[in-house]
């Protein structure tokens, strides 16, 4: 393996690691779970809805960034996922409202069939990095894929920061 993309605090032995984004989180759920629930319009009304891995410690500290005092979700059922494909997966379905990164659910949030009530985003302490080993540091084609994905993220970045405006 040439390249790989962690995720993680980039404290990896042995790897040159470029930090590639921020874990950006924040509630997101689709429209008809939106829909049985009633509005959301300050972030203590998602305090009643079922919440997915919601011993992630980031629910806790996005509801203290916006005055929640610390709230713990103890749901009939619990799902926990790995991945934040298949938590979205899920949130998708209606299962609950999901603690994602809108990054990854760009098209989704545009075409509605998920919805970002609050536009605001609590910063995990993990990252996206760029990895590879020491030894692979001065191929030119690992520097022009990273220099590659700079731009990409970059692009995408200004995209974001658009649409919020």
């Amino acid at each position: 393996v040439d390249v790989a993309l962690r995720y993680g605090a980039g404290d990896w032995p042995g790897l040159v690691c470029h930090e590639l984004f921020a874990s950006d989180l924040t509630p997101i759920l689709s429209p008809a779970l939106l829909a049985r629930h009633g509005p959301i319009n300050t972030p203590a009304d998602i305090i009643d809805l079922p919440w997915l891995n919601n011993r992630h410690r980031g629910w806790d500290a996005w509801l203290q960034m916006h005055g929640v005092p610390e709230m713990s979700c103890a749901p009939t059922r619990r799902v926990e996922f790995e991945a934040q494909s298949h938590l979205g997966r899920a949130a998708l379905a209606g299962e609950g409202i999901a603690l994602l990164n809108p990054r990854f659910f760009r098209f989704e949030l545009a075409t509605g069939t998920l919805v970002q009530p609050f536009k605001s985003c609590w910063r995990g302490e993990k990252s996206y990095w760029l990895v590879y080993p020491h030894a692979r540091r001065n191929r030119a084609t690992i520097k022009a894929f990273l220099r590659f994905l700079q731009q990409e993220i970059a692009t995408e970045e200004a995209e974001m920061a658009e649409m919020a405006a």
